[in-house]
């Protein structure tokens, strides 16, 4: 039986009405999505019955199951300290198990798999559940490695395809619209919801794919086929465009030199630059290492910087002025900044705010803090549309140089102005992101497609 929700309405205390009028019908795979902080994490805590002390709730959400019967995946941060047999329960999907390379890790201890690994693993956990009814999974793929996704993304479809009812909330949706019977988006005052073939999204962009085979009129049963979109003339002879329209970098400032970087040669940083760090599958320990080298050799300090970290509890508006204090800034410029994202309330506390709208805040604060930035997945939690806003900052609009580790293919190519791709057995590729897009671990989007091109605008040839 599917999963009805009728008009339901959340009110968060600190928050206020974070969800209203959502009507929807969990059946095979639903995909539920929206901007940053629409809500969709708080659907998925209130269908399982997990909303904070002193929520509201109003509308009607589906009564109880037999446990068992409704499972969530498990963020890989709150992974219990279990083997990663145990985890997998009775059933678990040999197919993920054997793309996540999990079959030689089953007596290791779940906490010491690497990040992606383990938010891979918080899903696998789902699927191993053969009295699961339903099951809710909330925005796995900004926390997976590029190479991860597409299992992850497949596994989810083989769960609703054995009769489980999965309800998705997710912001990547590049492959994932592809994959779903039925999208939900929800915009303000209620929900829309569509066949997946018929998707037209009201509050974000389109997927690249989406967006491009609808504007060279395919029919919109190929609109997620990227073989077929990879025949036509026009996105085969496409010449990319992308490189013209980043501002043009600044003076050296520095050549880091290999025995201070651990890379097999010597890596040049410019003031005003973009340059994402990228890592093959197992290795983002090892990019974030180069990434913090690069960011204190491109300062000039001895000290390797650390990815910003938030407090929790605290209002974003103190943030922000205790932050204007210590880098010369204003408060309200901090804001703006990150308003360019998504909106913030300076009255409401980090752990009041989505993952997304705690990630604008973060790039703000680093983007105004003095000297080069080290950035690590600002995109994570962001929706299309924030992710695309930040892209274009980083490379139009940029205000000092950034050192960037993204698992998103799509943001590395737009942002950045240089990529290293730091490959198996030491290897490294070094270049623009024309040039180094086909040695990413997951190519974007188009270049899957058979195109040179990396953005739907050179391909249609639109003026800038």
């Amino acid at each position: 039986m599917s999963v009805q929700v009728g008009g339901l309405s959340v009110w968060l205390p600190g928050r206020g009405l974070a969800v209203s009028e959502v009507s929807l019908e969990v059946e095979g795979l639903t995909l539920l999505t929206g901007v940053s902080g629409c809500g969709t994490t708080t659907v998925l805590r209130a269908i399982a019955g997990r909303l904070p002390a002193g929520a509201l709730v109003r509308g009607d959400l589906p009564g109880r199951r037999e446990p068992g019967a409704l499972v969530e995946a498990l963020p890989g941060t709150e992974l219990p300290d279990r083997a990663v047999h145990e985890l997998l329960g009775s059933r678990p999907d040999q197919e993920l198990v054997a793309e996540l390379g999990l079959e030689d890790l089953l007596e290791t201890p779940a906490r010491s798999l690497d990040a992606s690994r383990r938010a891979a693993l918080g899903v696998a956990w789902v699927t191993g559940h053969p009295r699961a009814e339903v099951a809710l999974v909330d925005q796995p793929l900004s926390r997976l490695h590029a190479t991860h996704r597409a299992a992850v993304s497949a596994a989810l479809r083989r769960l609703a395809d054995r009769g489980t009812h999965v309800l998705w909330a997710e912001h990547v949706l590049e492959d994932a619209v592809a994959l779903a019977d039925r999208v939900v988006e929800l915009v303000p005052g209620g929900a829309i919801a569509s066949a997946a073939q018929s998707w037209m999204p009201r509050t974000l962009p389109a997927p690249p794919q989406l967006a491009l085979a609808r504007a060279l009129g395919l029919p919109r049963e190929e609109w997620a086929d990227l073989a077929r979109l990879g025949t036509r003339r026009e996105v085969a002879s496409a010449s990319p465009r992308t490189a013209a329209r980043r501002s043009p970098v600044g003076e050296l400032l520095v050549a880091a030199p290999t025995d201070r970087t651990g890379l097999p040669h010597e890596v040049r940083v410019h003031h005003l630059e973009t340059l994402g760090v990228v890592a093959a599958a197992g290795q983002e320990p090892r990019a974030l290492d180069v990434a913090r080298r690069l960011a204190a050799l491109a300062g000039h300090g001895t000290r390797l910087p650390h990815p910003l970290v938030l407090p929790r509890g605290v209002p974003v508006g103190r943030i922000a002025r205790l932050w204007a204090k210590r880098h010369a800034t204003t408060a309200e410029g901090v804001l703006a900044l990150a308003g360019r994202l998504v909106s913030l309330d300076p009255a409401r506390t980090t752990t009041q705010h989505s993952d997304g709208e705690r990630a604008a805040l973060r790039w703000a604060l680093s983007t105004l803090a003095s000297g080069p930035n080290l950035l690590v997945h600002p995109d994570a939690g962001l929706d299309a549309g924030a992710r695309r806003r930040l892209a274009g900052l980083l490379a139009d609009e940029p205000r000092g140089t950034s050192v960037l580790l993204s698992r998103d293919p799509e943001l590395l190519v737009r942002a950045c102005h240089r990529l290293l791709v730091l490959g198996p057995g030491g290897q490294v590729a070094d270049g623009t992101p024309v040039v180094v897009a086909d040695r990413l671990p997951v190519a974007p989007v188009l270049r899957r497609a058979g195109a040179r091109a990396l953005r739907v605008r050179d391909v249609l040839g639109a003026p800038r």
